[in-house]
C-alpha cells in the first residue's frame, strides 16, 4: 500500500510543479495555461484536434463524430493524418451538442481548447479544466497559428508554414503567368433545390490565388462586400462560369458524398446544369475534397496544392467564357 502511495505522490509531481503562463484567448480571457501541456482534449475535431494531432500534441481526448452504425471517428485527421479513436490513445468525448463532461473530467486534462462560438458552455468546460477559445471562423492559417501558439509549438508551425510558402511560390511557377479566373459553387445539400456561391473558400481561396487566380461571378461580388458565400436559386449557376470552376465533396462519406454524388445534387438543382456552365461542359469543372480545402492541416495544404495544379498547369488554348 505504501509502496502504491508513492508512486501516485510521484506521479502528481509534473502536474503539481507544471509551469504555466498567461494566454489571452479569443474571448479576450486571460487564462493561465501550462508552458508545456501534456493532456490536451480537443473540443472541435475539425477546426482544433487535426491542428494538434499534426503538431505532435499529446491529446488525451476529443469532440467527434457518430457514424449510422455507433462508431465513432475524428473528422477529418482520420484520412488526413490516419489517426483516429479506434488507432489511437485518444479518448472520444462526446458529438456535437452531447460533449460528455464526465468523461472528460477522468481524463484528467491539463488544457482544454474551444471555439469561440462554444462559449455558452464556459462554465461547463472550466469545471474540467482551464479553457481557451480560438476563433475557428475566420482563416485557417490564422487559427491554427494561435493553436499552435497555446501549446507551445509556434516554431514547429512556422518552420512548416515557411515549407508551405515555398511549395506555393514553386506551384505559380509550375502554373506560370496567367490570367485564369475562377469559381466555387456547391448543392446545398444532397437533394439540391439551392446552390451555395462562395466569395471565400478557406485555404482553397488562398491557394488559388497564390496561383494568380482572379475570383469571377457572384463570388467576386461577395469578396468584395466581404462575405463568405450565399445560398441562392440554383438559376445562378450558369453566371458563375469561369475559366475554372471549382466544386467541393466529402472524403469521410465515401461513395455516398463523392464528387460523383455532387455532380448529382448540382443536376438534381439544376437538370442539365452541365450544358449551362462551359467549364463544366469542357471539362474544367474540378471537384476538391472538402476536408483538405479548410482543415488547420499543413499535409491537408501541400496536397491540395499538388491536386489543384495538376488540374490547371499546362492545358492548352483554354478560351475564357464569354
Amino acid at each position: 500500500m505504501l509502496r502504491l502511495i508513492a508512486i501516485l505522490a510521484f506521479c502528481a509531481l509534473p502536474a503539481a510543479a507544471q509551469q504555466t503562463r498567461n494566454y489571452t484567448d479569443a474571448l479576450g480571457r486571460s487564462v493561465d495555461i501550462p508552458v508545456d501541456p501534456q493532456r490536451v482534449i480537443g473540443l472541435w475535431d475539425w477546426d482544433i484536434t487535426t491542428a494538434l494531432i499534426e503538431l505532435g500534441v499529446p491529446v488525451v481526448g476529443s469532440h467527434g463524430r457518430v457514424r449510422e452504425d455507433g462508431s465513432t471517428y475524428i473528422r477529418p485527421a482520420n484520412v488526413i493524418l490516419g489517426v483516429s479513436f479506434d488507432n489511437s490513445d485518444i479518448a472520444f468525448t462526446g458529438a456535437w451538442q452531447q460533449f460528455d463532461f464526465e468523461v472528460m473530467a477522468a481524463l484528467e486534462p491539463d488544457l482544454l481548447i474551444a471555439r469561440a462560438r462554444d462559449v455558452d458552455l464556459l462554465e461547463q468546460f472550466e469545471s474540467v479544466g482551464p479553457v481557451v477559445f480560438v476563433d475557428t471562423e475566420g482563416f485557417a492559417l490564422d487559427s491554427y497559428r494561435a493553436i499552435a501558439d497555446i501549446v507551445g509549438e509556434t516554431a514547429q508551425f512556422e518552420a512548416r508554414n515557411t515549407r508551405f510558402q515555398a511549395l506555393l511560390a514553386d506551384a505559380a511557377a509550375w502554373v506560370g503567368e496567367n490570367d485564369y479566373t475562377y469559381s466555387i459553387l456547391q448543392a446545398n445539400g444532397s437533394e439540391g433545390g439551392e446552390v451555395n456561391i462562395y466569395g471565400d473558400y478557406s485555404m482553397k481561396s488562398y491557394i488559388l490565388e497564390a496561383l494568380g487566380l482572379t475570383i469571377v461571378g457572384e463570388g467576386a461580388r461577395l469578396r468584395a462586400a466581404g462575405e463568405r458565400r450565399i445560398t441562392g436559386s440554383p438559376e445562378l449557376i450558369p453566371a458563375q462560369d469561369a475559366d475554372f470552376v471549382f466544386g467541393n465533396y466529402r472524403v469521410d462519406q465515401g461513395a455516398k458524398g463523392g464528387p460523383q454524388a455532387e455532380n448529382a445534387a448540382l443536376d438534381n438543382a439544376l437538370p442539365g446544369y452541365c450544358e449551362f456552365l462551359q467549364a463544366c461542359a469542357d471539362g474544367r469543372l474540378i471537384m476538391v475534397p472538402r476536408e483538405h480545402a479548410v482543415t488547420p492541416s499543413f499535409q491537408a495544404w501541400e496536397l491540395l496544392t499538388h491536386v489543384i495544379v495538376s488540374n490547371i498547369a499546362g492545358r492548352p488554348g483554354i478560351v475564357p467564357p464569354d
